[in-house]
């Protein structure tokens, strides 16, 4: 067995998009607007905007 087999997703590309889904889950289970959640995105100066779009465009693939 390799070292992280099994215990995570390794990829950066992978866990970033695993990311931004529970982003878009969790918006959704707290019942955030859309507007309400780009405001909270909007409040996260260091997270790049690429990875605030990504869980804006999971969000809106929920409703």
């Amino acid at each position: 067995m390799r070292a992280n087999e099994g215990h995570g997703v390794t990829d950066e590309a992978e866990r970033a998009k695993l990311r931004a889904e529970l982003d878009g889950i969790i918006a959704h289970l707290y019942g955030l607007t859309e507007a309400e959640f780009v405001h909270i995105l909007s409040t996260f100066p260091l997270v790049p905007e690429a990875t605030k779009q990504a869980a804006l465009n999971a969000y809106r693939e929920l409703i």
